[in-house]
């Protein structure tokens, strides 16, 4: 499933037009091209982060829409990641496949870490995991590998993973990112055990040292197994079963 991440539509808000220098001339005409761009980019198959504020009131103004009438013509599935402006989608939790404060999401071994409003440090920054933000509108500087997803900064359409990998690619490492460990870290983890907690096909998480971390392996795991890590690639511990899968 192709994921994507935005957050600030304001949908039927009509102060945002002026807040933010939004080049429409009514709420109409900007619900119309923000759900025709959502539209172009999110496939009905895709999974999109909203990082918050999706909607304004309750879609009874003028050239205003019922934010059930906006979901419903939106592709793709939605977690909500609420914001500051979220009480009128939160009365439609049925439309939302999850609603949250913070979500963590792995992507090919990669961590990022969600939320509407932008934080300094987060889980895993020291070994360089993103953070996705919004709440800013494109005014407020990032820090190491963070980026403001909001649609004012990226001419109104969501974010692609790959897209957002690339960016990360060109951003300066976290302040607090630990380029070298001790034996006791991460150079001295290879040849030690940890406890599956999570698998989906080729990767999911290990718990070791008193941290979810994630894990790929080219054997089947399964949750209660025990590991041993092989290898560390930044973020990501190539691991093997010890004895035979729970599921053999």
């Amino acid at each position: 499933m192709d994921k994507f991440f935005t957050a600030d539509h304001h949908f039927n808000h009509k102060g945002i037009i002026e807040h933010c220098n939004r080049p429409f001339k009514n709420v109409w005409a900007m619900n119309e091209y923000l759900i025709n761009c959502w539209n172009e980019i999110v496939p009905r198959g895709g999974l999109v982060y909203h990082l918050g504020d999706f909607a304004w009131g309750t879609g009874k103004g003028y050239g205003t829409l019922g934010v059930g009438e906006i979901i419903d013509r939106l592709n793709g599935q939605i977690i909500l990641v609420r914001g500051s402006h979220d009480k009128p989608a939160i009365k439609l939790a049925h439309g939302f496949v999850k609603i949250s404060l913070l979500e963590e999401v792995s992507i090919n071994g990669q961590l990022i870490v969600l939320c509407h409003y932008a934080m300094r440090v987060w889980r895993a920054s020291h070994f360089n995991s993103w953070h996705l933000y919004g709440h800013s509108h494109g005014r407020l500087e990032p820090i190491g590998k963070s980026l403001d997803v909001g649609v004012d900064g990226h001419n109104f359409y969501p974010w692609s993973f790959d897209e957002i990998k690339q960016y990360m690619e060109k951003r300066p490492d976290n302040f607090n990112y630990v380029r070298k460990k001790s034996t006791s870290g991460v150079n001295g983890m290879p040849g030690q055990v940890g406890e599956v907690k999570e698998w989906s096909e080729t990767n999911g998480k290990i718990f070791i040292h008193g941290e979810l971390w994630n894990a790929i392996s080219e054997v089947p795991l399964y949750p209660g197994d025990k590991a041993i890590i092989q290898a560390v690639d930044g973020l990501i511990l190539k691991v093997k079963p010890i004895g035979n899968s729970g599921q053999d």
